[in-house]
C-alpha cells in the first residue's frame, strides 16, 4: 500500500459528505467553505505508522481575510491561510490525541465516515462557536494559552493587534506590539521578529 493511494481514496471519500456540509475540495485532504468573513478549512495530515498503516489526522480553522491582510498572517496570495485553527483531537472534552487508521486504502469509506462524525460532532460547533471576530478576541483575551487556538504568544498578540486595527483603534493596536516587544527585550529574537514584522505593517502609511 502507497500513502498517496490512501491519501487519494479518503480525499475522494470525504468529498461528498464534505461538500453537503459547504466544503469544496481544493487539494488532496484539503477542503473549504468560503464565507462573507474569508472562511473555514478542514484539513487533513497522513503518517506510516511502523506496521506501514495510514495514520491520519485533521485540523479545523477559520480564515479572517480582514485580520491577514492588516498583519500580513501567511501568504498574500493564499486567502485560504487559517487566521486560527485548532487539532480536532484538542476539541473533544478530553482533548486527548486521536487518529484516524486505515491499513490499506479501501478503508477509505469507513474512515471518512468517522471522520465526518467528528466533524459534526465538534469541527462545525468549532466553527459555529469562533466564527466571529468578536468571538476570537474574547478568546485570545484570556489567560489560559489553551485558549488561544494553538497560537503561541507572540502570534496572539499580532492577531490581537489586528483585531483592535480593524476596530478602528490603531493606537491600541500598536501599544499591544510595543508592549509586547518591551517584555520580550531580553528574550532570543525569534520571540521578538512576529512581533517587529506586525508593528512595521502597522506603521506603514
Amino acid at each position: 500500500m502507497t500513502r498517496r493511494a490512501s491519501e487519494r481514496a479518503l480525499s475522494a471519500a470525504l468529498q461528498g459528505p464534505l461538500a453537503d456540509r459547504g466544503f469544496e475540495e481544493v487539494g488532496a485532504l484539503d477542503f473549504f467553505r468560503p464565507n462573507d468573513l474569508g472562511g473555514y478549512t478542514l484539513r487533513f495530515g497522513t503518517r506510516l505508522d511502523q506496521e506501514r498503516r495510514v495514520r491520519v489526522s485533521g485540523t479545523v480553522g477559520i480564515v479572517f481575510l480582514s485580520l491577514n491582510r492588516i498583519v500580513g498572517l501567511g501568504d498574500e496570495v493564499d486567502e485560504r491561510f487559517p487566521t486560527v485553527m485548532m487539532p480536532i483531537h484538542l476539541l473533544h472534552p478530553d482533548r486527548s490525541y486521536r487518529e484516524w487508521t486505515m491499513a490499506v486504502p479501501s478503508d477509505a469509506p469507513a474512515v471518512a465516515s468517522e471522520i465526518v462524525q467528528e466533524v459534526d460532532a465538534f469541527a462545525l460547533p468549532f466553527l459555529t462557536a469562533f466564527g466571529q471576530i468578536d468571538a476570537v478576541k474574547g478568546a485570545l483575551q484570556s489567560p489560559h494559552p489553551r485558549d488561544w487556538f494553538m497560537l503561541n504568544p507572540e502570534q496572539r498578540l499580532v492577531v490581537l493587534a489586528a483585531i483592535e486595527q480593524l476596530a478602528g483603534q490603531p493606537d491600541q493596536a500598536k501599544e499591544l506590539l510595543r508592549q509586547g516587544l518591551l517584555e520580550r527585550t531580553d528574550e532570543l529574537p525569534k520571540c521578538r521578529v512576529a512581533l517587529e514584522r506586525a508593528l512595521a505593517r502597522l506603521d506603514r502609511p
